[in-house]
């Protein structure tokens, strides 16, 4: 039987045995994906429940490799707070959570374990000078967007000792409140999509499309989707 191909649509049947369009499209990579539009129920083909549920799995994981990261170093969470910050009731969260924290988290988390974001995201580091990232090899995490405001995607996981972190970060419309976040370093934000009400410290500003802010990260800030579209961001991250 052929590979289905990204573009079409087929006649499928659902779990419940009931007929719907299947559109097949291009997730990552070679990756296919399904969209479907069944009319008697809402339950997934089998094959985009396996795509979702192998991403989920390795958003999982980073929180695993944290807590094994700790318990490596024979520190506690009462420890792991002290050196970050962060409550134990928070950082036990993360260790047991399906999903992938904030980025200034994972920022604090690699300090104070003293290892990589790398590691940390499970992505094999190469010694070179230049590394490439094709389109569809993104690993993107927190898909939803919805627990912090964003998800995100690397853009150059495999690079040693990174001075920067570059993110392409994505925030849904409709969230009235996400949380302020903060971390030592500085930032660039390009706003690639969309517009964004965001708050550092006590300025506020309104960017578009086209528009670059650089800041201070140790100072609190946060971002709000304005409008009812998507808002994508070009991120770049130094920590010392």
């Amino acid at each position: 039987m052929s590979a289905p191909v990204p573009g079409k649509t087929f006649m499928q049947t659902c779990l419940m045995g009931k007929s719907f369009l299947l559109k097949m499209s291009l997730l990552k990579g070679s990756e296919i994906g399904a969209a479907a539009s069944c009319a008697g129920c809402r339950v997934m083909p089998p094959i985009l429940l396996e795509t979702m549920d192998r991403k989920m799995d390795q958003e999982a994981e980073i929180g695993r490799r944290i807590k094994s990261f700790r318990k490596s170093l024979e520190l506690t969470l009462r420890d792991l707070a002290e050196k970050t910050g962060f409550s134990q009731g928070y950082l036990s969260k993360v260790e047991n959570s399906p999903k992938a924290p904030p980025v200034s988290t994972l920022i604090r988390l690699s300090k104070a374990l003293s290892v990589s974001m790398n590691a940390i995201l499970g992505e094999t580091e190469h010694i070179n000078t230049i590394t490439l990232v094709r389109k569809g090899e993104r690993s993107q995490m927190a898909r939803d967007g919805t627990q912090f405001g964003y998800w995100f995607e690397t853009l150059a996981p495999a690079f040693v000792d990174k001075r920067m972190t570059p993110y392409l970060l994505t925030m849904p419309p409709n969230v009235l409140q996400t949380p302020y976040v903060q971390h030592e370093g500085q930032e660039v934000f390009f706003i690639l999509e969309g517009t964004l009400r965001f708050i550092h410290g006590q300025s506020e500003f309104t960017v578009r499309q086209g528009d670059c802010l650089y800041f201070d990260s140790s100072v609190p800030h946060t971002a709000i989707v304005l409008g009812d579209k998507e808002a994508r961001i070009l991120a770049v991250i130094w920590s010392p």
